[in-house]
Formats: C-alpha cells, sequence, structure tokens
C-alpha cells in the first residue's frame, strides 16, 4: 500500500472522498485503487515523501488526471 509521510510543512490531503489535514511527522496509508491529492495550506512549503510497495521506480504505475 503507497503511503505518503509529511516531513516538514502542513498540508491537506484527500484520499477519495475524505479529506484531512496533515503536518510533521504525519504518515499516511493510500489505498492503492483511491484517488489522492495533496495540497499545501500553511506558510511553509509542504516537504513530503511518497513510499511504494515495488522494488523498482518502473514498476510503478502513475495515471495522472490533469
Amino acid at each position: 500500500m503507497p503511503s505518503a509521510t509529511v516531513v516538514s510543512g502542513r498540508g491537506q490531503i484527500e484520499i477519495g472522498d475524505r479529506t484531512t489535514e496533515v503536518g510533521p511527522d504525519c504518515a499516511v496509508c493510500i489505498p492503492p485503487t483511491a484517488s489522492r491529492a495533496l495540497e499545501c495550506v500553511g506558510t511553509e512549503p509542504l516537504v513530503f515523501a511518497f513510499t511504494f510497495p515495488r522494488d523498482r521506480f518502473d514498476q510503478i504505475v502513475y495515471c495522472l488526471d490533469h
């Protein structure tokens, strides 16, 4: 299952039809088929890391809506 971990800053993450605020040291698991969006909502830059349960980057499939 992919996840997003916030390193610094504050953001709002939308997963499917749910939205929640995230901040430093917050990790969120993301169901593989769920739509998702992450937006900075604070005054400092939002720094985050996405992790994927795959061995290589070429195994990751990106489906971008825009």
